[in-house]
């Protein structure tokens, strides 16, 4: 795992990104979501792509407005 990048599983990625993204709800703040097109054509970062598609969703379910 790459220490660039905190070190952390995907499965506990998505747990951090829900957690600040409820932050950002409960104070009615913007959520700006940058994802790396290239990161889908590394190997290292396979396993992360349903965590994009997850972010996605969950913004959606809070009811986000998408500009």
């Amino acid at each position: 795992m790459d220490t660039r990048y905190m070190g952390l599983s995907p499965e506990k990625g998505f747990e951090k990104i829900k957690e600040l993204i409820d932050k950002i709800d409960n104070y009615n703040g913007v959520f700006t979501f940058l994802w790396h097109n290239t990161s889908f054509y590394i190997p290292e970062w396979k396993n992360w792509e349903w965590v994009y598609e997850d972010t996605i969703k969950y913004v959606k379910n809070k009811r986000f407005e998408f500009i």
